[in-house]
């Protein structure tokens, strides 16, 4: 039996893309909050456990990238990458979104190899996760560096996402007092 609270949010994540795109038995509830263009949200729950997902997948390789939130964990930055032989399970990561590049520290969420690896980066400053925000949901395009990975991911419809993502996150954080 696995213990839903001892879960990282990537596979949270996993579960449900694999639980929307698969309609797989898990138990999980999935509720779709936008869906425009390239671009996704969703509120998932897990037992008692909810997280809110805003995410795209770049070019049908199940290569995602997105932001994602849960109470234990606040947000975080997450994309799945291709997992080479030589890749170390954490390390630095380049965000380039419009006129800005972020810097942030990965750390592998789930290790499902060949079919890539889910690195999680926290946000902790609420200013930077504000100004992240606003340009990924404006942007055009994203780029991910790091860990010899470099994958570039549609922005398009991620202005609905982000909306859909901020008031999932606000009703998440009124139901638990936060």
């Amino acid at each position: 039996m696995i213990k839903i609270g001892t879960l990282p949010a990537g596979v949270i994540l996993a579960l449900g893309i694999a639980a929307g795109v698969l309609a797989a038995p898990l138990d999980i509830k999935l509720k779709r909050l936008s869906s425009e263009k390239d671009w996704v949200a969703n509120q998932i729950t897990m037992g008692n456990r909810q997280s809110c997902i805003a995410h795209t997948v770049n070019d049908g390789r199940a290569w995602v990238f997105g932001i994602g939130f849960e109470i234990e964990q606040g947000p975080y930055v997450l994309a799945k990458l291709p997992w080479p032989e030589t890749l170390p399970g954490h390390g630095p990561f380049l965000i380039e979104v419009g006129e800005h590049i972020y810097q942030f520290r990965g750390e592998a969420s789930t290790d499902i190899r060949p079919a890539g690896t889910e690195f999680e980066m926290p946000i902790r400053d609420p200013k930077l996760l504000a100004q992240f925000l606003r340009d990924v949901a404006a942007g055009n395009h994203v780029t991910v560096r790091g860990l010899t990975a470099n994958h570039v991911y549609s922005l398009a419809g991620s202005n609905a996402a982000i909306d859909a993502f901020n008031k999932c996150v606000a009703i998440l954080n009124l139901q638990t007092g936060n």
